[in-house]
């Protein structure tokens, strides 16, 4: 797994500002906006183009990014929470959507590159970066995870 932890630094997440997204209630769908009466850009806890480049995390907690990672980003390991800092953010991640979520590119003639899938552990150091601009760190560890083991099949029998 990895470990999300301080930087030596120390962190430089920015406090979520009030409204800066909205929260979805999944038993009712998206809510409209008081002012527009259309949906809002930013979803609190999904990702967002930023308009001045880049990608926006709004309204989320540290533990919710890193569920974010583990989903998104194609990382081979999971990543784990060990800030120990608590609050949502609003984050500004210095990546393309492109790398943050490197199993949808496409190359040239439109279909999906085979090889995004490949840089599994973000060789490239994308993500690492991205994150160490927020005074925060991605640390290899190990850790428990469960498994589902099958250790015997047999076709059904007709009753």
């Amino acid at each position: 797994m990895y470990e999300l932890n301080v930087d030596k630094g120390g962190s430089r997440l920015q406090a979520a500002k009030e409204g800066s997204c909205i929260t979805i209630d999944p038993t009712k769908g998206p809510p409209l906006s008081r002012v527009s009466g259309k949906s809002p850009t930013a979803i609190c806890g999904g990702f967002s183009r930023s308009t001045s480049g880049g990608v926006e995390v709004n309204g989320v907690t540290l533990a919710q990014l890193c569920q974010l990672f583990t989903v998104f980003t194609g990382m081979d390991r999971d990543i784990i929470d060990k800030t120990g800092i608590a609050g949502r953010f609003d984050i500004h991640l210095d990546l393309s959507m492109e790398d943050l979520m490197p199993g949808r590119r496409a190359t040239n003639s439109g279909t999906s590159d085979p090889a995004g899938a490949a840089i599994a552990g973000d060789p490239s150091g994308t993500i690492f970066t991205a994150v160490r601009k927020l005074g925060l760190r991605l640390e290899s560890s190990k850790g428990q995870r469960e498994f589902i083991v099958i250790d015997h099949v047999e076709r059904p029998t007709d009753n």
